[in-house]
């Protein structure tokens, strides 16, 4: 057993909003973090507050941005190490049951898989838990053997194996190692779920030298055996695959990115006990895909696909119009994010949305996209162009906030403040509106003249013809 004590070196970095792009709006979350590998939106001071994980390549590092819980949050990083060769990945959970959160890192020059062991105070114990698995590129914490325990699983890109380590309640360095498959070299990417539904874990990967995607079944034994089985075997490229129930039959689907096709392919499970799997792309040509989340953006209850491609640089959001199979409505989150790789996602700003995490792999920084997305209404124009809701500013705002309004022709409008629950706060204007530019004021206060609270609005705008135009603003108080 290796043991190695580091406190948190921090440093607090300003957020500050870049251009928005297609219901997106960009912050700043570090800078200097050379090319960051892993990212991962979780809880590390256990707060209300979601923070964000990350492991840089070229830096060698691990750090965690603690959020601030404003309205936009700033970030305070700490550094866990920066001596871990080739850092690609992260994940973390509560591996002994002690109430703090852990981390788990690897190495992929460094050939290691890192425990860090949290004590709530931001002291970690390093525990080398593997330094046999050659070049892993992910690792996560799952129970695999559903025994109340947290495990490890990894995939290994310079390895034949996907791998998993039993946790056995004495401390990570104790943990056994078991081989899942020994099959598959260049292993980049591993999930799980229970695809055969009978009530235990299996798992997926792929392969991207071999351009596989595979899954391998549970035996439900203590350990579990596992039978592999082929799903796709030219899939140029396969990088990163990610699982959920995307089309809401009840079966977890997979969805893959093809780094060298540029595919996003998705796999829908129509079995049940027997799975099988029906193949669809949603894009044939997203350039260098590599990274992929699989979440619901615009709360619709529909799963949607958020991918990265290093080359042209872009993060774009697929949003999930339903049907069978599901339709898909692409916009792009950031065209400019340098070498774009890893990903996450979670409710940075805690106003009930699902925002982004984006990491430059060929630069230094870290990006958070506010999710600007609001379902059901138009942003910024009306469904047909009647009207068009202009600028609001200053955004964010403090005292008077001047909205903008063009009308293609005469007609009737009414101009109103909600917050983001949907809930009215004050009505700016109704009735007759002549053609051309209009202004309104709201000088952020409620319909009773008290100021409102720190917080996110929407200005919205209704028509006599039923057109709807949103444009969300930030309050700060």
């Amino acid at each position: 057993m290796r043991l190695w004590i580091q406190l948190g070196v921090f440093t607090l970095l300003l957020s500050f909003s870049v251009a928005a792009a297609d219901g997106f709006e960009q912050y700043t979350v570090a800078t200097g973090f050379w090319a960051p590998a892993g990212l991962l939106v979780c809880s590390i001071n256990d707060d209300e507050y979601p923070d964000i994980l990350g492991a840089a390549w070229n830096d060698d590092e691990v750090s965690y941005w603690i959020n601030s819980g404003e309205v936009i949050p700033q970030w305070e990083e700490f550094v866990v190490t920066d001596s871990l060769d080739g850092a690609c990945f992260v994940c973390s959970g509560d591996i002994n049951n002690d109430g703090f959160n852990d981390i788990a890192a690897c190495g992929y020059e460094a050939n290691l898989i890192i425990c860090f062991m949290g004590d709530g105070g931001g002291s970690w114990t390093r525990v080398v838990v593997s330094d046999e698995l050659v070049h892993p590129h992910e690792v996560h914490f799952a129970d695999i053997d559903q025994d109340g325990l947290v495990d490890l699983l990894a995939a290994g890109a310079g390895a034949t194996a996907v791998s998993w380590w039993k946790n056995n309640g004495s401390g990570p360095d104790q943990w056994q190692k078991f081989d899942v498959c020994t099959n598959m070299p260049g292993g980049r990417s591993v999930c799980w779920g229970d695809f055969d539904q009978d009530g235990d874990l299996d798992l997926a990967g792929c392969s991207l030298p071999r351009d596989d995607v595979r899954w391998w079944e549970n035996d439900g034994q203590t350990p579990p055996g596992w039978t592999d089985h082929l799903i796709e075997g030219s899939l140029d490229g396969a990088h990163m695959t990610r699982t959920a129930d995307i089309d809401g039959d009840g079966s977890l689907d997979l969805a893959t990115t093809g780094y060298g096709s540029g595919e996003i392919a998705i796999w829908f499970n129509r079995g049940g006990s027997t799975v099988v799997w029906e193949k669809h792309s949603i894009s044939g040509s997203f350039g260098l895909a590599l990274g992929i989340e699989l979440v619901d953006i615009n709360n619709d209850n529909l799963i949607d696909l958020v991918g990265t491609s290093m080359g042209p640089s872009q993060m774009a959001v697929w949003l999930n119009n339903g049907g069978s199979p599901s339709t898909w409505n692409k916009k792009i989150v950031d065209g400019a994010l340098s070498g774009a790789w890893p990903l996450s996602s979670g409710d940075l700003d805690s106003d009930g949305w699902i925002d982004l995490v984006g990491g430059a792999n060929s630069a230094g920084y870290i990006r958070w996209y506010r999710n600007d997305i609001i379902s059901g209404i138009n942003e910024g124009q009306s469904v047909s162009a009647g009207f068009v809701l202009g600028k609001v500013s200053p955004n964010p705002a403090s005292g008077s906030v001047s909205v903008i309004l063009n009308r293609n022709k005469a007609g009737r409008n009414r101009v109103f403040v909600m917050d983001i629950a949907g809930r009215a706060v004050c009505e700016l204007f109704s009735g007759p509106s002549p053609a051309g530019e209009s202004t309104f004021l709201w000088n952020c206060c409620s319909e009773d003249g008290c100021p409102v609270k720190s917080g996110i609005y929407c200005v919205v705008v209704n028509s006599d013809s039923k057109e709807s135009a949103v444009s969300r603003i930030t309050v700060l108080r």
